[in-house]
Order: structure tokens, then C-alpha cells, then sequence
């Protein structure tokens, strides 16, 4: 097996993201959902491009203004 593709990502053994990092550095390069890679099934690390790591350590506060504050 060398990758399985969900709702929330591609999750990749890790033998084989090792074989095929290009890949899967590639996939996170083009905006892809994470790549998370797994050792002895588990689940143990996400690769994704730096523009969405940084912008999970620092989201945007959102202001919502409304018409009548009061209501």
C-alpha cells in the first residue's frame, strides 16, 4: 500500500513516504489536504505547506459587526 486518501487527507505508511517524500512534499506544496503519515498504524505526523502551519499557530480574528448590537 503506499497511500490511502480520505475526506481529510492522504495518510502515507511511512516506508513508503519515506520512498516517495518527494511526493508527498509535492502534494503538500500544491495545497493538497494534509499528508499525514503513519508509523506502525498509528497515525504520528502531518506535512503541510508553511503559509497553512503558520496560519494554524496564528489564526485571523474574526470581528462581526452587526446592525443593532442589542438584539
Amino acid at each position: 500500500m503506499s497511500a490511502k486518501r480520505t475526506g481529510e487527507g492522504t495518510t502515507w505508511q511511512l516506508q513508503d513516504a519515506k520512498a516517495r517524500l518527494s511526493e508527498v512534499v509535492q502534494n503538500a506544496l500544491e495545497g493538497r489536504p494534509p499528508q499525514v503519515i503513519s508509523r506502525r498504524g498509528r497515525d504520528e505526523v502531518v506535512v503541510l505547506r508553511r503559509s497553512d502551519y503558520e496560519s494554524a499557530l496564528h489564526p485571523k480574528e474574526t470581528l462581526v459587526v452587526r446592525a443593532d448590537p442589542w438584539r
